[in-house]
């Protein structure tokens, strides 16, 4: 019957592998002719093949359902078809019939299923890969769940292993970093564990004693009486799954508060109590009344080796202040078998698992493989990819990534998946773990000092010193690093292996001089010695690599002419009362609860609906472009360990498909708005491109708002910190425009912006080499006492104010006349409707992205 059954799936499965085998050869023999690679060919193949495989898991169950659910949850290796029609395994499994359960819930029993139970629900609560939840009610009253095992599963598990392992290497993977039998282990591991409700009831014990003290977390008590093998009964709680967002946001519940309390809770389980809930996924995690987090599901529930989550945190810390030997004996405690680990490459790893791309699998110099890129040249980068892990591993080995931390990576790429569905662009999982990772940082302090102790010009830092100076604690207050770079070492190189590599700039002469002189560069060219475009960096070029922000004269006198054209201060001005319309309707809401979060409900709103109008976005998306933009934008800074990752590529790709279909619906039927007169814009035929046109939409959506959010919210706490300011402000409001550009200066919402030396350069007796990289610290400049008097005081009535927040020269910001217009008329309604401001305590937050400062939170009552 095995034999029988084997070979049905042994064909089943191979048809399929055939037919796609035979698929992407035409595909890869075409890209070998040399003929012009085509994209839509290779999306077409991911789609059909994609979607064959998951009619086949339909059909087949088993462990193609646990394969699926691992290859879908890969969003950083595979095409976006696969991740899109494989992910639906993880909350879509087709349920079976009750009644085809029956028989082997009475036979774990030992008895009758209405001997035990009062009443069954014969509709699950949730069907898996390997189980099905039923909600049932005991004689004595108490709500109860029954996990069953689908009776066949073992044995189709068994059959598929063998399957899957004879087959390995013919399948088709849409990675060719992905090592197919490598994937096969990790699923019959996870397999392995899920199997067994036994050891399941042990943990959700366990861990119900571990957290028995914790208000914040709720862990059902297990039914032991009642339980086998095959069979767990639990209680029941009675929450809402995060699969269920639209009755969460419906009920009031504050999701990203519950995502801040379900991270600190992985943090604590990994780090400190050495048990974990290793199977985070949305429908296991339940919102109780009063936001209490409710934990179900403990089939990956692990008790990690003694010291794990010290010497993991330990190996995280010290890559990341450039302790190198503290964190190689740390990484060779944990198991790595590299008996000698390079520093870069442990930056990989601990990149990797920061960002939650997760770990195991090589990334590539560009980034991950880009979804359309032609096989044959996929090829060619997984073999580069190879060797140069093999150059970074001094032992020649390959390298293994022990199953624990493994498992941990897992799990923090799920919980950054799904905190990006509850606080978009937030990057909540990165900021719990670096406060986690603070005591383990030892006496280094380059990263979570503040003052003098951030910034070290010491060498052997493995340049952080641009992280130090902006990162950690210092998001709250870079200014008294700022103080001392411009006074020690105004012109400094982050030390760097080999290259000309990075400089920071921080005198407003330097800087100012950098914006200007044509001898720096605006594109974003390789720079030998330093870490090349790889994750968000490499999407940030593919992006904008076409725009007037990276592009140099002729080309970017070209792409500012044509889009200036439909970008005039008569169609400023024009918005007046649309704005002024837009903060009355803003703030309406706050007239009445005399309390506002300035930042969710006015400086974001308002930029994000006035750029989406003027491009033409539906009003119905702004919010959507407002959640998928500010998660690209978090993302966007200094190069590190702990800089965002893998998360922005999906917010990209979605927000370039829709802004090409925009495109195509203007080119058909041009309207009155900002993309049809771009289309329109030509000038001796030299019109926009589509590639052009596209990249510079994608920019004035970001861009157009991002400052303007993070102006308006700067602004208001700086009035808020220096109450005198606040009411001069207010008794003289004809102080509003000078007071915008004294915000602008105060705290700038871009603190700094890269050039590239095209010649060597001489700055305060330093020479810069050409190809070198120039960091121009605008937030350092602003405050330049060589420049300003008094700079670290607000003064909303300085009048002698050039600062460098909008750019200089060529460069300057052709948005800079509409976000001035924005603050003017949001400062002016805040200042005359609420007659006094209070900050709410302890309810303020900053954004993590320390280049684009800003506020994620700005409470205040009225």
């Amino acid at each position: 019957m095995l034999q029988r059954v084997a070979a049905y799936r042994v064909a089943r499965t191979g048809h399929m592998a055939f037919g796609a085998y035979r698929r992407y050869r035409r595909l890869r023999r075409r890209d070998a002719s040399g003929d012009t690679p085509d994209p839509a060919g290779w999306n077409a193949a991911h789609e059909t093949t994609a979607q064959e495989l998951h009619d086949l898991t339909l059909e087949l169950e088993g462990l193609f359902i646990k394969l699926c659910q691992l290859i879908g949850a890969r969003t950083d290796l595979v095409p976006e078809p696969y991740s899109r029609i494989l992910g639906r395994f993880y909350d879509r499994v087709p349920p079976r019939p009750f009644r085809r359960l029956v028989r082997g819930i009475e036979r774990e029993l030992g008895r009758p299923l209405d001997a035990v139970f009062a009443e069954v629900d014969e509709t699950p609560l949730a069907s898996a890969s390997l189980a099905q939840v039923h909600r049932a009610v005991l004689y004595d009253g108490s709500e109860v769940v029954l996990k069953v095992q689908y009776p066949e599963i073992a044995r189709l598990v068994r059959v598929d292993w063998a399957v899957a392992k004879r087959l390995a290497p013919w399948i088709p993977l849409p990675s060719s970093v992905v090592d197919a039998s490598a994937l096969l282990d990790e699923v019959a591991h996870f397999v392995e564990l899920e199997l067994d409700f036994e050891r399941e009831a042990e943990s959700t014990e366990r861990l119900r004693k571990v957290f028995e003290d914790d208000d914040r977390v709720r862990v059902p008590r297990v039914y032991p009486e009642h339980s086998s093998r095959k069979l767990l009964v639990s209680e029941y709680l009675d929450g809402l799954p995060l699969t269920d967002l639209e009755r969460l946001r419906a009920s009031g519940v504050d999701l990203r508060a519950f995502a801040e309390r379900v991270a600190s809770l992985y943090t604590s389980m990994i780090f400190e109590r050495g048990f974990f809930h290793g199977d985070p996924h949305p429908g296991n995690l339940l919102v109780l009344p009063d936001g209490v987090v409710g934990l179900v599901d403990f089939g990956l529930a692990k008790e990690l080796p003694a010291d794990f989550g010290p010497q993991m945190a330990r190996m995280m810390a010290r890559s990341y202040v450039g302790d190198t030997q503290g964190a190689l004996e740390a990484a060779r405690d944990l198991g790595f078998n590299l008996e000698e680990l390079s520093p870069e490459l442990l930056d990989e790893i601990v990149s990797r698992t920061m960002s939650g791309q997760g770990v195991g699998h090589a990334r590539p110099e560009q980034g991950p493989a880009p979804r359309r890129r032609p096989p044959g040249e996929r090829r060619r980068w997984a073999r580069r990819e190879s060797k140069r892990l093999n150059r970074l591993a001094e032992s020649g080995e390959k390298l293994v990534i022990p199953p624990h931390f493994a498992l941990v990576g897992r799990t923090v790429m799920l919980l950054s998946g799904l905190f990006n569905s509850l606080a978009p662009g937030e990057g909540l999982m990165e900021r719990t773990l670096r406060r986690a990772l603070l005591p383990y940082t030892g006496a280094s302090s380059e990263i979570f000092g503040r003052g003098s102790a951030s910034f070290s010009t010491r060498p052997g830092q493995n340049g952080r010193a641009f992280d130090g100076l902006l990162g950690g604690a210092n998001l709250e207050d870079p200014y008294p690093g700022y103080a001392e770079l411009r006074e020690q070492q105004p012109v400094f190189r982050v030390p760097v292996a080999a290259g000309p590599g990075m400089w920071l700039v921080s005198r407003y002469a330097d800087v100012h001089t950098a914006l200007r002189d044509d001898r720096f560069s605006t594109q974003r060219q390789p720079v030998l010695g330093t870490r090349q475009p790889s994750g968000t960096m490499a999407l940030q070029a593919g992006m904008f690599g076409r725009t007037m922000l990276s592009t140099d004269p002729p080309e970017h006198t070209r792409l500012r002419r044509l889009v200036s054209k439909a970008f005039t201060p008569r169609r400023v001005e024009q918005l007046r009362p649309r704005v002024e319309e837009i903060v009355d309707e803003l703030l309406l809401p706050a007239t009445r609860s005399k309390e506002i979060d300035v930042i969710s409900e006015l400086s974001g709103p308002l930029p994000a609906i006035v750029i989406g109008e003027l491009l033409g976005v539906p009003t119905e998306d702004h919010p959507r472009f407002r959640a998928l933009s500010n998660q690209l934008l978090s993302s966007m800074g200094p190069p590190s360990p702990m800089s965002n990752g893998g998360r922005s590529f999906g917010a990209g790709a979605e927000l370039t498909g829709y802004l090409d279909g925009i495109i195509a619906e203007r080119r058909a039927e041009p309207r009155d708005d900002l993309i049809s007169a771009m289309i329109a814009a030509q000038e001796e035929r030299d019109a926009l491109t589509g590639q052009e046109l596209l990249a510079t939409s994608l920019l004035l959506l970001i861009a157009g708002y991002e400052t303007t959010t993070n102006l308006i919210g700067n602004g208001v706490l700086a009035l808020l910190r220096n109450p005198d300011e606040l009411e001069r402000l207010r008794a003289e409001p004809e102080l509003l425009p000078t007071a915008v550009e004294e915000f602008l200066r105060y705290d700038s919402p871009v603190q700094a912006t890269a050039r590239v030396a095209r010649e060597e350069i001489e700055l305060r007796g330093e020479k810069i080499p050409a190809g070198a990289r120039v960091m121009t610290l605008i937030g350092a400049a602003n405050r330049d006492p060589e420049q300003f008097e008094d700079p670290d005081r607000l003064d909303v009535s300085r009048a002698d104010n050039p600062h460098l927040s909008f750019g200089q020269g060529i460069h300057s910001c052709l948005g800079a006349p509409l976000a001035r217009l924005e603050a003017q008329i949001a400062f002016d309604a805040l200042l005359g409707r609420f007659p006094s401001w209070q900050l709410v305590p302890d309810a303020l937050e900053r954004r993590p992205n320390p280049l684009l400062r800003g506020l994620a939170k700005l409470p205040i009552r009225f």
